[in-house]
């Protein structure tokens, strides 16, 4: 394979894994989930394509250039998307959109010999165009902070039409463009969430419903030091009763069987549709039928409460969870790993309103800073 056919697949792989790598930036959310992302990722998915069918054709079968052109045009396009994203401005939009209807009507035309190939070359700059365009409105609105994804892309737009035909010379500046580029994109994360801080600034009326329904969040309760499982099982079956009336579904996490399994069927039982109990244990081997045996362990406790609030996201009722015995779990596992589980929930908790009652035993806790620490992320401490 000679170096121009190597730095060409190469050249092909890495645009790829440019798309590749801003999936993966917005799979971790270590950026904010923006449209200008999605389309950037699959421009450049869509780009290191178009580059691989060239090296395809180079190297084994005959050239299908109007699949490439197609290809490339569709990564302009998506590109051009992403840049006019950042503004929203409708006169570049219709640009845009206007370019590549030209720009592919004349690759049509062009194939289908309707016009000459001087009239076809046409295209490419017209589909260039909007994105120069969209860079120029980007480097005047945001100047510094734009610098890297600027640079970048002049230094490819050059690639592109000054060095084509130089063969390996092309790809070695077009892969070094590209990682300007990609990292010019990552930062454009700041500009995303400054535009984003900025609308909210802009004055603007709620919506009619905004304030009405009650927030989710963690509701410590501190029995007091006479308090048997018993009582604690009919206080809570209790507040079951309450929300079954209303419709709210309930979850019950008890822990190591320290509730009797009768008082949890009787819990189960007041409504098995809207009730539901998962049973923490590193005893208990038989599987019961009407609740769901988990391994005892804070990261399985954690997991669970995700689940339950993904199940009620965008729910019109949210639900509530108890936590039998949260000193329980501090003893087990560390006050700092049941605190960093609890507070990395609480903006979940509260969005999809869902509410969590831990009870919480202060004598059992020789360090009272352990209770303040909890009670410190709480909404509310109710003393039976």
């Amino acid at each position: 394979m000679s170096i121009d056919s190597t730095l060409l697949l190469m050249n092909a792989i890495f645009t790829f894994s440019c798309g590749g790598y801003i999936v993966y930036l917005l799979y971790l959310e270590s950026v904010e989930r923006d449209i200008f992302y999605y389309l950037f990722s699959s421009g450049f998915i869509i780009y290191g394509i178009e580059i691989f069918i060239r090296w395809l054709s180079d190297n084994y079968f005959p050239p299908q250039s109007l699949i490439g052109s197609v290809l490339l045009g569709a990564s302009l396009f998506l590109f051009s998307m992403g840049l006019w994203s950042l503004s929203r401005k409708k006169l570049f939009l219709v640009i845009t959109i206007t370019s590549f209807f030209t720009g592919y009507f004349l690759l049509g035309a062009w194939f289908a010999n309707l016009i000459s190939y001087e009239m076809g070359l046409l295209c490419i700059p017209i589909a260039y165009f909007p994105l120069i365009l969209l860079l120029v409105s980007h480097m005047a609105t945001l100047r510094k902070t734009a610098d890297k994804f600027i640079f970048g892309w002049s230094l490819l737009l050059l690639t592109n039409f000054v060095l084509l035909g130089l063969g390996w010379i092309a790809d070695v500046f077009a892969i070094f463009s590209k990682v300007i580029v990609l990292q010019g994109i990552i930062d454009q994360d700041f500009i995303i969430l400054t535009r984003r801080i900025q609308r909210e600034l802009v004055p603007h009326s709620p919506p009619p419903d905004t304030g009405y329904g009650e927030e989710g969040g963690l509701k410590l309760i501190t029995p007091p030091q006479v308090f048997s499982n018993i009582r604690k099982a009919n206080w809570i079956r209790e507040r079951i009763q309450k929300d079954v009336k209303n419709g709210v579904s309930t979850y019950i996490f008890s822990f190591q069987d320290v509730i009797p399994n009768k008082e949890l069927r009787r819990m189960k039982w007041i409504n098995p549709e809207k009730v539901f109990v998962f049973l923490f244990s590193s005893s208990s081997k038989k599987v019961k039928e009407e609740f769901t045996v988990l391994p005892m362990g804070i990261t399985h406790v954690g997991a669970t409460l995700s689940e339950v609030i993904k199940k009620h996201s965008n729910l019109e009722n949210g639900c509530t969870v108890f936590f039998t015995d949260l000193s329980l779990l501090v003893h087990l596992f560390g006050a700092l790993p049941c605190y960093t589980m609890l507070l990395n929930k609480m903006g979940s908790l509260r969005e999809e309103e869902v509410n969590l009652f831990a009870f919480i035993h202060p004598e059992t806790h020789s360090d009272k800073s352990v209770v303040s620490l909890f009670t410190s992320i709480s909404d509310k401490v109710i003393k039976l």
